[in-house]
């Protein structure tokens, strides 16, 4: 019987198992599926290889020549069908140290000589670098300025959410000489100052996106919005949000969605199903502006404000315009709420951080059928032998000791007894030049079966 230290997929019964998702529907539904956020902290390969496509994070994992060639390129080779799409972060230690990681905002993108040349150039240097060295470049999906705009780069927190929304945010403060020269009035917390600091950020993001496309003309270019912020074009359309709500309503960012999804320029959108109103919001945008989504399907329940059945559900709707969704896993996804996966232990042991990432990244795939050929492949039965050879002598007779390695753990499967080899078979055959001892047999089988 090969147990837990490893024990594996039936493959027979496993290597059928097809992605348990709705079925196809016209359009652009699940061309992308299944991914996961890149973070992974796991010794299994099959833990990220197994999606069908991941999210990169230039800052998170460090995005490297050597990391690609290291890392990524491994992934390929056991799912060569593996897309990418890339978070770029090209903003860090252009700004502020109290920032985090430093980033430059558009501020400094405007006013701050030299900095939009630096992050327009580090743009086309990541590009280039992760084209150049990946080794299917044609399985890069696409990129994304950042994530969560405008709450990084356009200093939302202080433009759209300020504590006091008629008093001059901070930032502005700091570059009250530049603002009053470009305005050409005194600087004050008001609609025509809102609306220039809109036009700016518009215009940024453009430069932004102008680059990506011709930094990278076939792949695809994402506009990844946080939840958190509404635009002028919403007004009338969000709850709370009158069509005659004023600019310093609290959320509200002062530029339009058509000033950002310029036809040419973004080809996705990024979606959020961990609450009615914004699942909502990400299809009537998709419509509007005839661009595909996805979404992220965040597994710590602290990010959802629905049941997580509910998110799934959400995410795996059939819409022409839904390309799939990523899993975002903290590995203390469950804190004990009402609307923690209810098919997760709650035994703290499995929710402490990123250490258990991989147990609950596993759990959610076999529940959800994700990769399972693969999984199956890689955790195959091995088969190693030990023959100490520096001792063996003309005419001696040298032992030989097998042994049977099932990897495969009960974490991998909603069963734990899918985690047990059954009528597993090994044949040795005597290299030439061997004979058998005293006519014993050239060629042997064993069966092992629980």
């Amino acid at each position: 019987m090969l147990h837990k230290s490893a024990t594996i997929l039936a493959l027979a019964g496993l290597l059928g198992i097809l992605l348990a998702i709705p079925a196809g529907a016209e359009g652009h539904y699940w061309e992308l599926g299944v991914g996961y956020y890149q973070g992974i902290a796991s010794d299994d390969p099959t833990d990220e290889a197994r999606f069908d496509w991941a999210v990169l994070s230039e800052s998170n994992s460090g995005i490297s020549p050597e990391w690609i060639r290291n890392h990524l390129n491994r992934n390929l080779e056991l799912n060569p069908k593996q897309k990418y799409m890339v978070e770029l972060t090209p903003l860090n230690h252009l700004g502020r140290p109290e920032r985090y990681l430093m980033q430059a905002t558009i501020f400094e993108y405007h006013f701050k000589p030299g900095v939009r040349e630096e992050i327009l150039k580090r743009l086309r240097d990541t590009i280039r670098m992760i084209l150049t060295n990946i080794a299917q470049p044609e399985n890069v999906y696409g990129f994304s300025m950042l994530e969560e705009i405008p709450g990084n780069f356009g200093a939302g927190d202080q433009i759209a959410w300020a504590a006091d929304p008629d008093k001059v945010p901070p930032i502005l403060e700091e570059f009250r000489t530049e603002v009053e020269q470009e305005t050409g009035r005194p600087l004050v917390w008001d609609d025509e100052t809102r609306l220039w600091v809109g036009r700016i950020f518009a215009q940024a993001m453009e430069d932004i996106h102008r680059t990506i496309r011709e930094a990278a003309p076939d792949k695809k270019i994402i506009y990844w919005h946080h939840g958190g912020y509404t635009y002028l074009d919403e007004r009338g359309e969000m709850p709370g949000l009158p069509a005659d709500a004023p600019l310093r309503s609290q959320g509200l960012y002062p530029c339009k969605w058509s000033d950002i999804v310029k036809p040419g320029l973004v080809d996705a959108l990024m979606g959020w199903p961990e609450h009615p109103e914004r699942f909502q919001r990400t299809f009537r945008l998709a419509e509007r502006f005839k661009l595909p989504c996805f979404f992220q399907v965040s597994h710590p329940s602290i990010m959802r404000l629905n049941r997580w059945e509910e998110t799934l559900a959400n995410a795996k709707t059939k819409h022409s315009l839904n390309l799939g969704y990523f899993f975002y896993c903290e590995g203390n996804c469950n804190r004990g709420a009402w609307n923690d996966d209810p098919s997760f232990p709650a035994d703290p042991a499995f929710n402490v951080g990123s250490a258990t990432i991989p147990d609950h990244v596993r759990r959610f795939c076999a529940q959800e059928n994700v990769g399972t050929e693969i999984v199956a492949r890689y955790l195959a039965p091995r088969v190693s032998a030990q023959i100490p050879l520096s001792k063996a002598r003309p005419g001696a007779v040298v032992p030989l000791d097998v042994l049977l390695h099932n990897p495969a753990t009960p974490q991998y499967f909603t069963d734990p007894q899918e985690a047990v080899a059954r009528n597993v078979e090994v044949t040795l055959s005597l290299p030439r030049g061997c004979r058998p001892w005293r006519g014993r047999a050239t060629r042997c089988s064993a069966r092992c079966t629980p």
